[in-house]
């Protein structure tokens, strides 16, 4: 009963490598994706944007059920975004969601809370990346709640669209 997929990137399955994906995802049970809608310099792209890519994943045609297990958007000025942007990035997300809610089996949205400065600061030295503030931003606010645990308004536009399903 155990279900095996492996995970790849969404640009990988899409864009980068879908020839390869196709082939390794043959044998398996689930289709696994992880996604962060930004450019390579650790810029958001609009909170729509998701719409087009989960679109875009269900369009590849797998007859396995497909599951979102990182899912995110950040907060921080330093890529490109807000909170705002991140609370109507959630929005989309469901809404892309409920059009393929019979291939999309899951989506796991990454990271509960927020880093530390600290811990943002050591988690990109550790990639390489130190200097890279839109990187550190990136890493500092995944997070639907703010370091201290307060509510940032994607976290209650979450819990709204998981009520509104009845969940």
């Amino acid at each position: 009963g155990l279900k095996v997929g492996s995970v790849g990137t969404l640009k990988g399955l899409v864009v980068d490598q879908p020839a390869r994906f196709q082939t390794l995802n043959a044998a398996a049970d689930i289709v696994l994706v992880t996604h962060y809608p930004m450019d390579g310099g650790f810029q958001f792209l609009p909170p729509a944007q998701v719409e087009a890519d989960l679109d875009a994943v269900v369009a590849l045609g797998y007859a396995q059920p497909i599951h979102v297990v990182e899912l995110g958007f950040a907060s921080g000025a330093a890529c490109g975004s807000s909170e705002e942007e991140q609370r109507q990035f959630v929005a989309h997300a469901f809404e892309a969601w409920d059009r393929h809610a019979g291939k999309i089996a899951s989506i796991y949205f990454s990271w509960l809370t927020d880093l530390t400065s600290a811990t943002a600061t050591s988690t990109a030295a550790y990639y390489g990346l130190a200097g890279n503030a839109a990187f550190v931003d990136f890493l500092r606010t995944l997070g639907q709640r703010s370091e201290t645990g307060a509510a940032k308004p994607a976290f209650a536009q979450t819990i709204a669209e998981a009520s509104a399903r009845g969940w």
